[in-house]
C-alpha cells in the first residue's frame, strides 16, 4: 500500500476469490470506488476532483477560522493576560459550546470520517487518533457545561484522601 500514491496492489488467487467480491470488499472498506481508473478522461477527473477537494478545504479552512478565533481569544485572554478584556457575551460556556460544535461537526466530518472508517477496519492512522482525541476534549466541554458539577475539578478524591490521612 503506497498512502501517499493513492494505490494498493492487491494479490489474489481468482479460483478462491472472485474479482468483483473482493472490489465491493475494497469499497465497502474504504469508500473508494476502482470503476473509472481506466478511463481516458480519468487525468481530467482526477484533476477535477482535486480541485473540488481543495475548494472544500478552502471553505472549511475559513469557517473554522472564523468561528474557532472568538473562542481561542476568550479562552487565552482570559487565562494569561484578564478576563475584564473578554466581552461579556464571550464568558458565556454555551455561546462557546455553539461557536465550538461546527468546528467539531461540520469542519472535522472529513476526519472523523476516515478515523471511523479505520477504526471500523480495526486499524488506526492518524484520522483517527485526531478524531477520538477531538471527541474526548469535546465530549468532556460538553458535559462541563451542561452539566458542570458533574466533570471532576482539581485533584481526584483519591489522591486527597491519600495525602489527608
Amino acid at each position: 500500500m503506497n498512502v501517499g500514491a493513492e494505490r494498493v496492489v492487491l494479490t489474489y488467487d481468482p479460483r478462491l476469490i472472485d474479482g468483483d467480491r473482493l472490489a465491493s470488499a475494497v469499497h465497502d472498506a474504504t469508500g473508494h470506488d476502482d470503476a473509472d481508473r481506466d478511463a481516458p478522461d480519468s487525468e481530467e477527473a482526477k484533476d477535477a476532483a482535486r480541485r473540488d477537494e481543495v475548494r472544500d478545504l478552502r471553505w472549511r479552512v475559513g469557517l473554522g477560522a472564523l468561528l474557532t478565533a472568538p473562542v481561542l481569544y476568550a479562552t487565552m485572554v482570559a487565562d494569561f493576560i484578564s478576563a475584564d478584556y473578554v466581552p461579556a457575551v464571550l464568558k458565556s460556556s454555551w455561546v462557546l459550546l455553539v461557536l465550538s460544535a461546527p468546528v467539531m461537526v461540520v469542519i472535522g466530518w472529513p476526519i472523523h470520517r476516515t478515523g471511523l472508517f479505520a477504526l471500523r477496519n480495526r486499524s488506526a492512522d492518524m484520522n483517527t487518533l485526531i478524531s477520538l482525541g477531538t471527541i474526548a476534549a469535546f465530549g468532556y466541554s460538553l458535559l462541563a457545561t451542561v452539566a458542570p458539577k458533574y466533570p471532576p475539578r482539581g485533584r481526584p478524591r483519591a489522591l486527597l484522601t491519600r495525602s489527608s490521612a
